[in-house]
């Protein structure tokens, strides 16, 4: 981790998440409770390595079904903004089901674009 902060000059959260906002977009954040349409690019940690199960364009889900390192990321952005994460393993699946294919225990980088919002109308979370 302190390797790829060093190669890409990333910013560092208090929960450990390395991001780097690419372009930051206009208007409100998305919040918990709403939905978001977001496209992600997923690679290992050498940055070559494609993870297509990770990745997707035009994705619709709710903040907060997302992986912590994703909610916390996507959450820095405002509409048309564009992040790149490298989000280490407490922050994706720790201990649980990784998904097929993918290492366990490896930091993931994320390329993620916040295309849409979709607020939470009913003030329920």
């Amino acid at each position: 981790m302190t390797s790829a902060k060093a190669g890409f000059s990333l910013q560092q959260s208090s929960s450990g998440l390395l991001f780097e906002i690419i372009q930051q977009g206009s208007g409100p954040r998305p919040r918990p409770q709403d939905t978001v349409v977001i496209t992600l690019k997923a690679t290992a940690p050498d940055g070559k390595t494609a993870l297509p199960q990770l990745s997707g364009k035009n994705v619709r889900v709710k903040v907060t079904d997302l992986i912590p390192g994703l909610l916390e990321g996507v959450q820095m952005l405002t509409l048309g903004g564009h992040i790149v994460l490298v989000i280490p393993p407490s922050l994706s699946f720790a201990n649980g089901d990784w998904p097929s294919g993918v290492d366990r225990n490896i930091p993931l980088l994320f390329e993620v674009a916040l295309d849409d919002i979709i607020p939470n109308e009913s003030g329920h979370p």
